[in-house]
């Protein structure tokens, strides 16, 4: 009987891969049950080696290793001495070897595939990066170029700030040179003309004969000069002496034009009965426009009578500059004095036997409440139809505010009753002296004058020493070389703010600080006025249960020109209480704020602004600059929206306004005076 190969053994090439198609040559032969062996047909093909060889090369000793394997395994088989377990245990064996052999085939015909298309990518890949090295090198080279002429334009334009530079020094200081040629040019001709009046008028008086002079003073050349003309000179002379000697007429002044004026006052003493400190704003007031159009002069007053201040102590002089012809030709000008008390909320009458033993709390602890106002018409000295000096004077009324009054309320009432009687001034009001003084702070200090037959300096002992300076809000009609001015002057005008969960109207108080771009505040920038030192912070006045106070109160901000764009303005509101262990408890209950800059680079306008009011809540802290990104003005805001941030909240219940006027030399409000500022630079 012929046996044929197991069936087990003859398994699919598409299974078996390509080693178990290829022949074996060396292979046991199978044991008939007669004992004749049978011995498989050979078959002729390539030898293993070579074919693993060619297509598998990097796995030959692996894929060797397993034919082996199974060669032995076959052997196994065809002994016919292994038991049933065990076959079946070689079988099983064989069969995964198989499996594994023809899942890995796969395997390396996928990689392969993946072999061949990422040796295309990485190919196409060294092509791109050849061609971006070649323009890297390019940009390079062009990089460099670039660079040096850079580097030659920032040198040229270093060495055209230095000549710019050097030449603007050199106008200011031709400017000054020529400011102070033209003034001693002037008192060397009146000097001149004064020495050759005298002269001629004692060779008169003495019977000599008289040297004809020229207008400079300089005496004619009788060979050069003709004779009409020393005969023209002559009469000049004679009769400029008679007139000096017979008194019939009076010397007609000569008129000097003069684009800036100062108004000089000075402050002798305020009368009123008051229990508490208080301050003295006084400024020059527009009645026709119903606004002050200079900075306020301010002077701290004691409750005992007398300045707070010792080097102040009768020497309260003030000079409101920069004043132009327009201003002198006013309707009606006046000078106003507000006087607000800093105390307790309520006045309480004092224990006077006891006032000596109190510590005296310093201005900025007080509450800034509302006294009273003087004001008195100065339109006449102003505009000269009326004369006066420093040695005249002048009582000015003073007119204490109702209860539910402001200072502005107040300014009103005075203004139209125009003369206050007796009975409503109570003799309480303000004595001061008034004097007009022609030119700036320079020309007025070196001012000379002739009178009679002598020279002499008639106003330095008013402009010298600690004298005040408050300058108008806004620009004199000749701007000096060198007069260089960054001011904001900042109106708060009023508002309006609910009850919420009190049964009364609040006694609101309004905080203002400057603040950076990192939040953090900028000391030192705001000044009340003239005659104190600046302020970190401003508070306003408060008045008592106001759902709508009027505040009216204007002070200015000068913050440097390098840290003018990232800044902006934070008002805190707050309430503040009669009892002082309640008003220690008290939160800022609201919170608006403004830039100073706008997006396309220019201040804010010279116009009232209604400002957003934020609701704070306990959650809110002064470090955190989220309320940046909210709307700071009813324009920006979106109707219908409600913004809020890290505890702030839109209550659309209260109102803020405020009234800005920038005074800048360096900045503008004007969009395309703005864009060609650059270009002409």
């Amino acid at each position: 009987m012929v046996r044929t190969t197991p069936s087990f053994w003859r398994i699919p090439s598409s299974k078996m891969g390509v080693v178990l198609e290829t022949p074996l040559r060396t292979s046991p032969a199978w044991l008939l049950p007669g004992g004749e062996p049978e011995t498989p047909a050979e078959t002729t093909g390539p030898e293993p080696t070579s074919v693993m060889f060619q297509t598998h090369s990097e796995h030959f000793e692996t894929i060797q290793h397993r034919i082996y394997e199974l060669i032995r395994y076959r052997s196994k088989i065809l002994s016919g001495t292994l038991p049933v377990d065990e076959l079946k245990e070689i079988k099983r064996l064989v069969t995964s070897k198989i499996d594994m052999g023809n899942k890995h085939g796969q395997q390396v015909s996928k990689f392969r595939h993946f072999q061949d298309r990422h040796g295309q990518q990485v190919s196409k890949f060294c092509h791109f990066q050849d061609k971006h090295e070649q323009q890297v090198s390019k940009f390079r080279h062009f990089r460099d170029r670039h660079g040096q002429q850079v580097s030659k334009f920032r040198h040229f334009r270093d060495r055209h700030e230095q000549q710019v530079s050097k030449f603007c020094y050199f106008q200011d200081r031709r400017g000054q040179q020529v400011s102070k040629f033209h003034q001693y040019k002037d008192v060397f001709r009146q000097v001149s003309k004064f020495r050759q009046d005298k002269e001629l008028y004692v060779d008169t008086l003495l019977d000599l004969d008289m040297v004809v002079r020229d207008d400079q003073g300089n005496i004619m050349n009788p060979d050069v000069t003709s004779s009409i003309q020393l005969y023209y000179q002559h009469r000049l002379a004679t009769e400029r002496i008679k007139r000096e000697t017979s008194g019939s007429t009076k010397k007609t002044p000569k008129v000097v034009t003069q684009y800036s004026h100062i108004f000089f006052v000075s402050v002798r003493n305020f009368v009123c009965k008051m229990s508490e400190d208080a301050e003295l704003l006084m400024t020059l007031y527009d009645a026709k426009e119903g606004r002050a159009f200079t900075e306020n002069y301010v002077v701290r007053w004691s409750k005992e009578g007398l300045a707070r201040d010792i080097d102040q102590l009768h020497n309260l002089r003030v000079l409101f500059t920069d004043l132009g012809s327009r201003d002198l030709i006013r309707e009606k000008v006046y000078l106003v004095c507000y006087v607000v008390r800093v105390g307790a909320m309520e006045v309480r009458d004092t224990d006077h036997r006891r006032s000596s033993h109190v510590p005296r709390k310093s201005p900025g602890e007080g509450m800034r409440r509302p006294f009273g106002v003087a004001a008195m018409d100065v339109t006449l000295y102003l505009s000269g139809r009326l004369d006066s000096d420093e040695e005249k004077h002048h009582f000015i009324p003073f007119l204490q505010c109702a209860d539910k009054d402001n200072l502005e309320g107040t300014l009103r009432r005075i203004l139209t009753l125009k003369d206050l009687t007796q009975k409503e001034h109570k003799g309480q009001g303000l004595w001061t002296s008034l004097k007009l003084l022609h030119g700036d702070i320079k020309q007025v200090t070196i001012q000379c004058v002739l009178t009679g037959d002598t020279v002499r300096e008639e106003n330095p002992h008013l402009v010298l020493g600690n004298v005040a300076i408050a300058r108008k809000m806004g620009f004199p009609e000749v701007i000096l070389p060198g007069d260089v001015r960054n001011d904001l002057y900042l109106t708060l005008v009023g508002g309006e703010f609910s009850k919420g969960s009190k049964l009364a109207d609040k006694n609101v108080e309004v905080t203002v600080v400057v603040c950076n771009d990192k939040g953090q505040s900028i000391p030192g920038v705001m000044s009340l006025g003239g005659g104190v030192e600046p302020l970190n912070e401003y508070r306003s006045v408060i008045y008592y249960h106001e759902e709508k106070p009027r505040w009216h109160e204007t002070f200015k901000v000068a913050v440097p020109i390098d840290e003018f764009k990232g800044s902006h303005l934070r008002f805190s509101f707050k309430h503040r209480c009669s009892t002082e262990s309640k008003d220690k408890l008290e939160k800022p209950f609201a919170l608006s704020y403004v830039k100073l800059m706008q997006g396309n680079g220019t201040t804010l306008h010279d116009t009232e602004h209604d400002l957003l009011v934020y609701k704070v809540d306990h959650k809110f802290e002064e470090t955190d600059l989220g309320y940046l990104t909210l709307p700071c003005t009813r324009g920006e805001l979106v109707e219908g929206q409600k913004p809020q941030q890290g505890g702030l909240t839109l209550t659309n219940k209260d109102s803020f306004t405020i009234h800005t006027n920038v005074c800048s030399t360096k900045l503008t409000q004007n969009g395309e005076s703005k864009a060609q500022i650059p270009s002409r630079r």
